[in-house]
């Protein structure tokens, strides 16, 4: 009797036991509940917080265009204002768009020497080139955020080869500024396409830049093929605004966005104020684009990469062409006999060499030709002045199409 009262009580206990232990139990679980409950809660607000945040900037970036409009009457200024809001509206669409964080570092320091330079440099014109050459960079990183399956790869990469080009021996900088405005109209309409996954826009988005590949063939004005590229890409970001407005919330504005510069070309012929114009409708449209972004990135949950997160993609690598040292040629020298330059030119990536002659003084034309080896002759008698020859290496491999300007002087 005693032994299975002892049996009870330990039973007794073990019951106590197992019935506290089976309350810790439930008690953990529901602590740990609650703490998923409140992560959730907290990721949401603050989710709710960066959008706030967001939307604050938003509005403040083109708060601080307008403010300038009400007091300066520059339309070079404000101009310049209106791209440096497109550029910083950019900036925020592109990390609304970069879902993984992929290209966290690449957007933010985009507009590096745009920041550095507007602490020391007063031209207006530079500043608005550099703005613009930030813009292109966004542009570059969104295309390759938007292109999931990497089939434009290389039409993104080398979107700007053209002003990449010119760089390396143009310094004016109106004709900059145009080079690298052509090419964000380029990207743009990679982006209008890649967007347009059902192919609605497509004949709207090929004829966008029908009137500015027209214009360039017979107008050597730089300020209006810019102005036309800037137009295209108005247009451009008008098809690009549709598609990432999800909600539909924004397609009245939409639709309007350009109405001041469609008005103004009516009456205004000034190149300058109708380039404007044209920028201020593009930054309207950035606006909404910033806006409708982030419902976007929430709403294509399908667009995944077709390749694996790790798998490697095939990259493109850079051509740089090296010269010997170019002296310039004394005028007495090319008076007695002809001036023979070797270039000894190559191509880091081994891509094929042809040279072309760019540039000489009036009246020129016969006394410079250049070999197939890349030897320049200066004929007897060349005047003083400047010549350039141009040596392009063609793409091979991985390496990309680059070109080179060389330039020999005669003094």
């Amino acid at each position: 009797m005693k032994e299975m009262g002892g049996m009870e009580e330990m039973n007794e206990t073990r019951g106590m036991y197992e019935t506290k232990e089976q309350n810790k139990s439930v008690n953990m679980i529901g602590v740990l509940f609650l703490l998923i409950f409140m992560l959730v809660l907290s990721t949401k607000a603050f989710s709710a917080v960066s959008a706030a945040s967001y939307s604050a900037t938003i509005n403040s970036i083109v708060s601080s265009y307008e403010s300038r409009l009400a007091w300066d009457d520059s339309v070079p200024r404000v101009n310049w204002k209106a791209n440096e809001a497109s550029m910083k509206l950019l900036q925020i669409v592109a990390h609304e768009l970069d879902g993984n964080n992929k290209y966290y570092s690449n957007i933010e320091s985009a507009d590096d020497m745009y920041q550095s330079r507007i602490t020391w440099d007063n031209s207006v014109p530079r500043l608005n080139w550099m703005a613009n050459e930030a813009s292109m960079e966004l542009l570059q990183i969104i295309a390759h955020e938007l292109d999931h399956n990497a089939k434009n790869y290389f039409s993104i990469e080398n979107a700007d080869s053209s002003y990449r080009s010119r760089l390396t021996w143009d310094d004016s900088v109106p004709r900059l500024n145009w080079k690298v405005d052509e090419a964000k109209m380029n990207l743009l309409k990679i982006i209008a396409h890649e967007l347009d996954s059902n192919g609605k826009y497509d004949s709207n988005i090929e004829s966008a830049d029908d009137m500015y590949l027209s214009r360039i063939t017979w107008d050597d004005s730089v300020p209006r093929v810019d102005w036309k590229a800037n137009e295209a890409s108005m247009e451009l970001l008008k098809i690009v605004a549709y598609e990432l407005d999800t909600k539909k919330a924004y397609t009245s504005y939409i639709s309007s966005a350009d109405s001041s510069y469609r008005s103004r070309i009516t009456w205004d012929s000034s190149v300058p104020r109708v380039d404007w114009k044209a920028n201020e409708a593009s930054m309207v449209l950035l606006r909404i684009c910033a806006y409708s972004a982030p419902s976007f990135a929430e709403a294509k949950p399908d667009r995944k990469p077709d390749r694996k997160p790790n798998e490697p993609v095939r990259t493109t690598k850079k051509q740089t062409i090296s010269t010997a040292e170019i002296k310039s040629v004394k005028v007495k020298d090319v008076q007695k006999k002809a001036q023979k330059i070797r270039l000894d030119a190559k191509a880091s990536g081994g891509g094929k060499l042809t040279y072309s002659v760019e540039k000489y003084p009036a009246g020129m034309k016969k006394f410079i030709k250049i070999s197939k080896k890349g030897v320049v002759t200066l004929k007897r008698n060349a005047k003083k002045g400047t010549y350039k020859v141009k040596i392009t290496a063609a793409a091979k491999g991985d390496y990309t199409k680059a070109s080179r300007i060389i330039t020999i002087k005669v003094k």
